[in-house]
């Protein structure tokens, strides 16, 4: 094992030494993004960057001259990349206006000619019953500016893990506005301290999906989510990616590999997708994508790649060490308050039907149903979470799992928690271990009626230990009805 350590210590130190030399250190490795594709200089000169590695030249085409193939060449550099600088027009505007279309001209060894959407593209769109995505340039003249900062670190997490497209009972593509005036209050409402979006990314790793919205709409959507505390994840697919040539990373520079090993060991054979070569040298994949290559089970990186690394000695909140170490929750969209319909996408197996692929938010209005209960439930619990904090505690001792009663009881977070699973019997005069003694009052009990329940238990009845040692803990107490299916939370 030592020796195991040593070499992937060695060939670690050897890739920073790399960085180094190409890049000019991790830091500025990590930044890359300041750096490729179309980037706009204080003078409105634009510099444009490429890693292409295999090929013979690039040149740039588009709207802006005409889609002439030539005119524009990138000069090659070191390390495989490639940079053309673009001055202003004479009126000083940039050679490129915003919201217009571009194509990378890549020429191959072999002399073929390939056009490609530069991987650090921010924008990509598809027109309808179009296939193939079109690279569009954004840069808008007034962009979208973040007035609310980050939240800081949560120290447990309460995960709502949500689709924009779907966000809206109505069948149709909803909006990251939509998501902003509709979803995010709601969020807020039901405690959850963090989003996690789906499917935000489109053609490449950088692009955000236009069928939602503009990139200034999403940072819109994000500022807002920061302004009431709620943490941005972006859920990214990070071990491998789509086989297009067209308007994906695979083939950029005409070869097999560039940022995926060679078949067959770049080809996912299950998924029909390509694998990525992590240890490429000038591979630049976004850092929420290099820090989730330990912690890909989670599917989790992050909206903004500035978030996740040290710069210059400076530990930030969300880095790897921190997801894996973290307690969380998540609930899916719709979940809280029972969902009665599963989730299918538009596809031609359902002639496209939306009738699967919206959630009823307008099932919580109607009186009859019992859907708000639900949603009740699932708010309490998580606020509850967030006054006591369990998540974040040291794990639960479990000091009861009574098969015959059908009881869990464990404490965590200076909370008892009581289920009782048992279809038919209630439970009376219940003795029950505890840790620290004391006065113990109800804080959250499912049988409540805004949940649904009964009312059974008076939530101004006083529980108090005896030093009387039960199931491994040194007090005790008497706990009464714990009602069938009925669970409490007791905190001291």
């Amino acid at each position: 094992i030592n020796i195991a350590s040593y070499l992937l210590y060695g060939l670690f130190e050897k890739r920073l030494l790399l960085l180094e030399e190409a890049e000019g250190g991790f830091d500025q490795f990590t930044r890359s993004y300041r750096t490729f594709g179309v980037n706009r200089m204080a003078d409105n000169t634009l510099v444009l960057r490429e890693w292409a590695p295999a090929a013979e030249a690039l040149f740039l085409t588009g709207d802006f001259n005409g889609w002439d193939n030539f005119s524009h060449p990138y000069k090659k550099k070191e390390f495989g990349k490639w940079e053309l600088c673009l001055p202003p027009k004479h009126d000083k505007s940039p050679a490129i206006e915003h919201n217009t279309k571009l194509k990378v001209v890549v020429h191959t060894k072999k002399g073929e000619r390939l056009y490609r959407i530069s991987p650090w593209a921010k924008y990509a769109i598809q027109s309808e019953k179009q296939v193939i995505y079109d690279w569009v340039h954004w840069d808008p003249p007034q962009p979208y500016l973040h007035i609310h900062p980050r939240p800081k670190k949560p120290q447990s997490l309460r995960i709502y893990e949500s689709h924009v497209g779907i966000a809206s009972p109505d069948p149709e593509v909803a909006s990251y506005t939509n998501f902003t005036i509709n979803v995010l209050p709601r969020i807020k409402d039901l405690g959850y301290n963090c989003i996690q979006l789906m499917a935000v990314m489109d053609s490449e790793f950088v692009t955000t999906a236009d069928r939602y919205g503009t990139p200034e709409e999403l940072k819109q959507l994000i500022d807002t989510a920061h302004s009431l505390d709620i943490v941005v994840l972006l859920d990214v697919v990070h071990s491998h990616a789509s086989q297009n040539t067209e308007d994906g990373l695979n083939c950029f520079d005409g070869s097999d590999s560039c940022f995926f090993h060679s078949p067959p060991r770049g080809e996912h054979v299950l998924w029909g997708s390509r694998l990525f070569n992590y240890s490429r040298d000038g591979a630049r994949f976004p850092p929420d994508m290099m820090l989730g290559i330990q912690a890909k089970e989670f599917n989790l990186g992050f909206i903004r790649p500035e978030n996740l690394v040290s710069h210059s000695g400076c530990h930030v909140p969300f880095t790897e060490e921190w997801l894996l170490s973290v307690h969380y929750r998540k609930g899916l969209i719709g979940n809280e308050f029972g969902h009665p319909e599963w989730l299918d996408f538009p596809r031609k197996g359902n002639d496209e039907s939306y009738h699967y692929a919206r959630r009823q938010y307008n099932l919580l209005e109607t009186d009859h149903l019992r859907y708000r209960q639900l949603y009740n439930f699932d708010r309490d619990m998580n606020r509850t979470e967030d006054k006591y904090g369990w998540l974040a505690a040291p794990p639960a001792f479990v000091s009861a799992k009574h098969e015959g009663d059908k009881v869990i009881v464990f404490e965590r977070g200076n909370v008892l928690f009581l289920f009782n699973f048992h279809p038919t019997r209630s439970q009376t005069n219940y003795r029950v271990a505890v840790a620290s003694p004391g006065k113990y009052t109800i804080k959250l009990d499912s049988d409540e009626v805004e949940y649904g329940g009964h009312g059974r238990l008076d939530h101004n009845t006083e529980f108090f230990t005896e030093p009387q040692s039960f199931n491994e803990r040194d007090n005790s107490m008497l706990v009464g009805d714990t009602s069938q299916r009925d669970n409490s939370m007791l905190s001291v």
